[in-house]
């Protein structure tokens, strides 16, 4: 477990690639779309693309207002000629004194080698707070 700001930076570095869709030269090239879940009782918010991008989607859920955001969820991808990568990456969100906390995450994926099989992962944490 990480135990300061920087291993936990370090930990959650594969979460940067979603800034890419805020790159001024991507802005447009993702529609936002405003709905509700099917699967429950909150809205989702989300940034699609239909463009050769690595972030294919962003999804925000949240209650009521984006303020009270419960989840962010992401389809990244990546290829050459050596590999395919796809990923889902999100994060759960709970709200501690109206301030939402991240409290838990996941990556699921594979990876494609040329000339080699696939690789499928899942890697999921759950964050505790504790009292000092």
């Amino acid at each position: 477990m990480p135990t300061d700001s920087v291993a936990w930076k370090k930990e959650f570095e594969i979460f940067n690639v979603l800034n890419s869709i805020n790159k001024p030269v991507n802005r447009a090239r993702y529609r936002i779309e405003l709905n509700s879940d099917k699967k429950s009782n909150l809205k989702v918010k989300s940034f699609l693309t239909n463009d050769d991008l690595s972030v294919k989607y962003l999804r925000v859920y949240y209650q009521h207002s984006p303020a009270q955001i419960k989840k962010i969820e992401a389809s990244y991808e990546e290829s050459n000629v050596l590999y395919h990568s796809a990923k889902i990456l999100s994060l759960q969100f709970e709200q501690i004194r109206d301030t939402p906390v991240l409290t838990s995450f996941s990556i699921r994926g594979g990876q494609k080698m040329f000339l080699d099989d696939t690789v499928q992962y899942n890697i999921s944490g759950r964050l505790t707070l504790g009292h000092k």
